[in-house]
């Protein structure tokens, strides 16, 4: 071959290892993942300014969110076990802080952290640890959630199950999720952020769908929930590049409530711009009957504004508010949990928040469609002075004396009160004396000899 013949040939050759490159398939494996001590920042955006046909999946594609703006950031911090609060429960695993508080209710949990493992097969969540009344305490999943099966590769599709029970010492409130997990594993190609541009990312679609089943002294029902997510991930990242988090309606509609993608710390490019701030009067009720405050407290003028909630389709507005008002009055038609949006437009700039899952609304006493069991029901919970309860179907006890109250608190100190009065065969404690937490009633003590078994909760605020 002359010189001539050679260097086209090699010039054609290079050409195409260059395109093969560029369109080559990327394979995503457990190196991808987060490890103890990454701390990895991410930005928000608003779901209304995604681009059109970004759902589009493929060979080669080109997805391009470049004109994404931040709305706010957040830090992605994860621990060895050894350095979080549950040392004691997980063992050589990776932690991270996922929240501060979740209300579910009958009770808070506080310092919440998700523990998982990561191995050259799979990345699965193993359990949380979680504290309440200040106690440290863990729930363990009976079947792991694997996130993600290695390797990767385009085409691929995987189907796991998964069940987790977190039951509160004493058996007053407990909620095992069940559910199916599938990876869809549905394009490849660019992927264009704010951030960066990257040549090969993978796009794995995830569809949840799992039921969440709670017990209490309410009674027992479930929340089906069905969440889909799309992740850009890429070798050299541990945290998707892109991801966009929403529901799916029955017809097939998906709707995005969720948008984010790496990001390195900024400070904001317009100083004049709102900060949308709100705040709600309650975090948990009951279906159908309490009405949540939604309260727009941005601190600027506000010339337009969006209360969005998720999962849709289960709220209204009522007492003449709507989901533009500033303060917005809402009731739930179904049982959940659910995640809060504002979005705010004044003259300088625009922004939103959302709170996830910063709503709890549950079956109760009160509800129509609410059987009451033969169980002690014990109100208001959460409560602050005194609670009350009704005796146990043929225990009457008249114009008793001397009548008290033995409790437990979450780490097992008993204590006996006094009650203040019984009428219509309804007892009323007072509950002043006791700091702030969760107790169980074990028996009622009338004129210090006849004992009457309660099992019962209640929370003190």
């Amino acid at each position: 071959m002359n010189n001539k013949l050679f260097k086209k040939a090699a010039g054609v050759f290079c050409s195409f290892l260059f395109v093969f490159q560029l369109i080559a398939q990327p394979t995503i494996s457990n190196t991808s993942m987060p490890k103890s001590g990454d701390t990895l920042r991410y930005s928000n955006a608003s779901s209304t300014a995604l681009p059109s046909g970004w759902q589009t999946g493929g060979s080669a594609q080109s997805w391009d969110f470049s004109k994404l703006t931040s709305t706010s950031q957040g830090l992605f911090e994860y621990l060895s076990s050894s350095k979080t609060p549950y040392a004691f429960y997980f063992f050589n695993q990776i932690g991270q802080k996922t929240a501060d508080t979740i209300s579910l209710g009958v009770i808070t949990l506080t310092n919440v952290y998700s523990f998982y493992t990561n191995n050259t097969k799979v990345f699965k969540a193993e359990g949380i640890g979680y504290s309440a009344s200040g106690f440290p305490l863990a729930a363990n999943y009976s079947d792991d959630d694997e996130i993600y099966q290695f390797p990767l590769n385009y085409n691929d599709k995987d189907t796991s199950t998964f069940k987790f029970n977190l039951t509160i010492p004493g058996g007053i409130f407990s909620v095992i999720s069940t559910g199916k997990r599938i990876n869809l594993v549905d394009g490849y190609g660019t992927v264009k952020t704010p951030y960066k541009e990257y040549t090969d990312a993978l796009r794995v679609k995830t569809i949840v769908d799992q039921v969440d089943t709670i017990n209490s002294q309410f009674g027992k029902f479930g929340i089906p929930r069905k969440t889909i997510s799309y992740k850009w991930l890429v070798g050299s990242e541990r945290i998707p590049v892109m991801e966009i988090l929403g529901n799916e309606l029955p017809n097939g509609t998906f709707t995005p409530n969720q948008v984010r993608y790496r990001d390195a710390y900024k400070t904001s490019s317009n100083p004049l711009a709102p900060v949308a701030l709100y705040s709600l009067d309650k975090d948990s009720g009951l279906v159908g009957i309490d009405t949540f405050l939604l309260i727009d407290n941005t601190q600027a003028l506000v010339t337009s504004r969006t209360w969005t909630i998720s999962p849709s389709g289960f709220h209204s507005f009522v007492s003449g508010s709507t989901a533009n008002s500033r303060i917005a009055r809402v009731v739930f038609s179904g049982a959940g949990l659910y995640s809060v949006n504002l979005r705010v437009t004044t003259p300088t700039g625009n922004d939103d928040t959302t709170g996830q899952d910063v709503i709890f609304v549950y079956y109760g006493a009160g509800n129509n469609e609410y059987k009451v069991n033969r169980g002690t029901l014990l109100y208001p919970i959460p409560a602050q002075t005194a609670v009350n309860f009704n005796l146990p179907e043929g225990v009457i006890l008249g114009n008793a004396e001397n009548v008290s109250v033995v409790l437990f608190s979450l780490d097992g100190k008993e204590i006996t009160l006094p009650c203040s009065g019984i009428h219509n065969n309804i007892v009323t404690l007072p509950i002043d004396s006791l700091i702030p937490g969760t107790y169980w009633v074990s028996n009622l003590l009338v004129n210090d000899n006849l004992v009457v078994p309660i099992k019962a909760a209640f929370i003190k605020n």
